[in-house]
């Protein structure tokens, strides 16, 4: 599925010219050495936006806000697709205000945010310049408060707010006069003939001949690039991302859909409804492995790791029973996914 065929509209568009001109007179790079490689159905994906470039003179803090726009997709394995937005204002980007000419903004925000990776990941990102005024400063508020709350780790909580991110990205960005694009990126992993690996990517509005891309390095505290002399790019706009892979996911407990499964299966069983709490638990094998939140090993050893819980809990000994359920199975957190 093509991604321009889901975001749609004036962005699809704009995303769609940054595409073509990825392939003319800009360099998508890979900065610094390769990490491992990002194996579909066995890492968690994450993206952060470090920094970005701009050559243009924008007077933001008064006229103009600065804001990030990103959306994601990956292949799923139970929905087929599954899509990740996000409309920011980040504050250091609202309190800048003068000349922007020659100037790198750290940024540093998290795009996307270890998510099961399935064989695809498609990137489109931008910072835009946002006419401002009362109205639109409060809806900007208001759309950076959404994409906080809907967050881009966990499907079954962002979808119910993707109308509501989508209208954002629409308002505040679908005017081209109003909201011009200062630098952006749309790119999609794996690259044609390459593993999709970890690793530090840049890209920069200049040919070859202007820069030698495959020469440039990064400055790990500003997040600024340096080129072949170790000098600042200080000619040439640009955005630099982060993308990490891992095998495992640190924050597996905060799956809302997990956690659900699992409390209604302790709930059952500290009413003592020990027949209720064994069908919950059998049903919490199918929510495992079709949980978009987790990789299929992930998601059969939570699974077992609840039988186990279970199991030795005494559910299964009459006289023990009274003790167990008033003990209950435990928090979530407790199954320890990663635990010896």
């Amino acid at each position: 599925m093509d991604i321009l065929g889901t975001i749609g509209g004036f962005l699809g568009d704009l995303y769609g010219t940054i595409r073509q001109k990825l392939a003319a007179d800009y360099q998508f790079v890979q900065i610094g050495q390769p990490g491992g490689e990002i194996v579909a159905d066995t890492h968690y994906v994450a993206v952060r936006l470090l920094s970005f470039r701009t050559t243009r003179v924008r007077n933001w803090g008064t006229d103009y806000t600065g804001v990030v726009h990103s959306f994601c997709t990956l292949n799923d394995i139970s929905q087929g697709h599954a899509d990740y937005q996000q409309v920011s204002a980040p504050s250091k980007l609202a309190a800048i205000s003068g000349d922007l000419q020659d100037r790198v903004i750290e940024i540093n925000k998290t795009i996307l945010d270890q998510v099961p990776y399935e064989g695809r990941l498609a990137i489109q990102t931008g910072v835009f310049s946002v006419k401002t005024g009362d109205k639109i400063a409060d809806f900007i508020k208001l759309a950076d408060q959404v994409s906080n709350t809907a967050g881009v780790g966990f499907l079954k909580v962002a979808q119910p707010f993707f109308p509501i991110v989508q209208s954002a990205a629409d308002m505040l960005l679908g005017n081209s006069a109003d909201s011009p694009i200062e630098i952006g990126l749309d790119i999609e992993f794996p690259l044609p003939g390459r593993k999709f690996t970890a690793g530090t990517y840049a890209v920069v509005q200049a040919t070859k001949a202007q820069l030698d891309g495959t020469k440039l390095t990064l400055d790990p505290n500003s997040y600024r690039l340096l080129d072949a002399s170790g000098n600042n790019v200080t000619k040439y706009p640009y955005m630099v991302i982060a993308i990490e892979g891992a095998g495992t996911r640190a924050n597996w407990m905060e799956s809302p859909e997990l956690r659900a499964g699992w409390n209604a299966i302790n709930d059952a069983f500290k009413a003592q409804k020990v027949n209720e709490a064994e069908d919950r638990l059998k049903a919490f094998r199918y929510t495992c492995l079709g949980s978009t939140d987790l990789v299929t090993a992930d998601a059969k050893a939570l699974y077992q790791r609840a039988v186990d819980k279970y199991g030795s809990s005494g559910a299964g000994q009459v006289a023990a029973r009274d003790i167990a359920a008033a003990r209950g199975l435990g928090e979530f957190h407790e199954l320890d996914l990663y635990g010896k």
